[in-house]
């Protein structure tokens, strides 16, 4: 059985228990070492997850950091405009609190200074660090109803698994 296929079956498995059993405490997929990863659905623009692939954006810049999660966690990427769940990557940690961070972040996010300025509109940004090695694209989208029981895709980014 493929990467995708395991993906699938557990994301659908994951869909289905969730409509049984909504508002239920959190499944999470074990990973090496027997911790348990957690699981995040990632919304993005064509462009931005074609610069992951390939390796040029190492920090997705975002606004806000999950809370009380433990690295790595996985993240699976929808692309916007109904194109459905693309692909998954791996975050081993997040850059965030630190000054002057639209420099830090202008290195590995394919963003100039100015735009991440523009973006953070005075707010703070941090930057989630794509594991190198670990960007996997399905060969198809999955729909996103299919992958995540949701209806609708997060206008950024929301948990699949509930952390504890």
């Amino acid at each position: 059985m493929n990467a995708k296929t395991a993906d699938i079956k557990r994301i659908v498995a994951f869909a289905m228990k969730k409509a049984k059993e909504s508002g239920a405490a959190g499944n999470q997929k074990k990973h090496k070492g027997g911790l348990k990863m957690q699981e995040i659905l990632l919304s993005l623009h064509s462009e931005y997850w074609d610069l992951i692939k390939s390796g040029k954006i190492t920090y997705e810049v975002k606004k806000k950091r999950p809370r009380n999660i433990s690295f790595p966690f996985r993240v699976f990427v929808y692309v916007a405009g109904g194109v459905g769940v693309v692909g998954k990557f791996d975050c081993d940690h997040i850059i965030y609190k630190k000054e002057n961070m639209p420099a830090i972040l202008a290195n590995g996010s394919c963003l100039t200074e100015s735009e991440l300025i523009h973006y953070s509109r005075g707010r703070r940004l941090c930057g989630w660090h794509v594991q190198e090695g670990s960007v996997c694209e399905y060969e198809t989208p999955i729909p996103l109803e299919m992958a995540t029981g949701l209806k609708r895709p997060p206008a950024s980014w929301c948990y699949l698994r509930k952390t504890e």
